[in-house]
């Protein structure tokens, strides 16, 4: 009997096999680097070879429908306190609001009691204040593809967040289109170890002689751009470190701690899986002084379809600007390829994997790292457009695309 049902290199853990399986034969385990993996349970199993069908890894998932060159939008919320919750300018929230006030469910990431994070589902508006904010952990999508399946038969309209992995992967479980489904996927930079995201904690824990209250990976401070960690603690005792000085968001953004899978992403592409893509709009160019980056948060969407589209339409409250692909592009490195690993990533698996101490790793691979200062040059640029004539900022956007290339 083969258990294999992808390579280990191949698989993503989006669990669309796990969920698929009609004897509940698959459970989910932690592989050794705490990624999580299903695992066919021999005795149970029929062999139907289901769990491979709907395997995105084996089987794509078709894109017919999505556009290749997606409109792109800068929106964020005219609600300041919404806009001050959320990672970026607020679209998820305002999407999950609409679906919930046509009397939908709405699935994405929260953390558990342990900080741990799973997908799960909110009913009202106050459940979706667990799922705001950027989550750097690979997140266990559980059964909820089931939970989804059963909303969409009964005719609810379900709005299913994820990364482009985990979309794909549901959209290979329903095995078809369903019409009162919204599908958002991210534009992900890896899926980080939830093992290494409970030793760092545990650190941090140690160090405060307290338990961890909340997490923020997104804190607006000193800017939305320039973000840091932030963590309270139960003692009271908050903590905040820039992103280029906390050891976890250092190991994240630096390209330690993804999957492997993650370096060879089929899904860093214009041609995305849900219906629209979100993200940060890392790179937004200030054209006018009316739209310019206040630090406040700007999010990016790409329109994939015309159900995308249309539901886009159903949004009040928000700022909405066109803008070039190339923009998006430029400051989306996922949009156009997978990120690097780091070159002294086997080195640090190899050192962490012997006791999984946090503390043993932070002061060789995950010190304060120096702020990009070509980056800030360019932020500043981007950012004081609107007060440049308009063919010289045709000019600059020329020589950046031209460097980029």
């Amino acid at each position: 009997m083969n258990l294999v049902i992808c390579e280990e290199n191949r698989c993503t853990g989006c669990m669309a096999c796990y969920n698929s399986c009609p004897k509940q034969a698959i459970e989910i385990i932690q592989n050794e680097r705490g990624f999580y993996r299903p695992q066919i349970i021999e005795e149970k199993c029929i062999s139907c070879n289901r769990c491979r069908q709907v395997c995105p890894s084996l089987n794509p998932a078709g894109l017919e429908q999505q556009e290749e060159s997606p409109k792109t939008i800068a929106c964020w919320t005219n609600d300041a306190s919404l806009r001050s919750q959320s990672t970026s300018g607020g679209v998820f929230s305002g999407l999950a609001l609409a679906v919930l006030r046509q009397g939908g469910k709405v699935f994405g990431a929260v953390f558990d009691e342990n900080f741990a994070v799973k997908h799960a589902v909110a009913h009202t508006a106050e459940d979706l204040e667990a799922m705001r904010g950027s989550k750097y952990v690979q997140s266990s999508i559980g059964d909820t593809f089931q939970q989804c399946k059963k909303y969409l038969l009964d005719g609810v309209p379900v709005l299913f967040s994820g990364t482009p992995c985990q979309i794909a992967g549901l959209k290979n479980y329903l095995g078809k289109p369903y019409e009162n489904l919204l599908a958002v996927d991210i534009i992900c930079h890896g899926t980080p170890s939830p093992l290494v995201f409970q030793k760092y904690l545990a650190y941090m824990e140690q160090k405060t002689d307290s338990s961890v209250a909340s997490v923020q990976f997104r804190y607006k401070r000193p800017s939305w751009t320039r973000f840091s960690m932030r963590l309270v603690f139960n003692n009271g005792v908050e903590y905040q470190k820039k992103a280029n000085e906390d050891p976890y968001l250092v190991a994240f953004l630096n390209d330690y701690i993804s999957q492997k899978v993650c370096h060879q992403c089929p899904y860093t592409t214009c041609q995305r899986q849900g219906d629209l893509t979100i993200a940060d709009f890392w790179g937004y160019m200030s054209e006018k002084r009316k739209f310019r980056n206040t630090e406040k948060g700007i999010s990016l969407v790409l329109v994939n379809n015309e159900k995308g589209e249309n539901f886009l339409k159903k949004l009040d409250g928000y700022t909405f600007l066109e803008k070039g692909l190339e923009e998006a592009k430029a400051g989306n490195q996922c949009l156009v390829k997978p990120i690097p690993q780091h070159k002294d990533t086997d080195a640090f698996w190899n050192d962490f994997l012997r006791d999984q101490d946090f503390s043993r790793v932070v002061s060789q691979y995950f010190y304060p790292r120096k702020p990009n200062i070509k980056h800030q040059i360019s932020d500043k640029i981007n950012d004081s457009m609107w007060l440049l004539p308009r063919g010289l900022q045709n000019q600059y956007k020329r020589v950046k695309k031209k460097l980029k290339g």
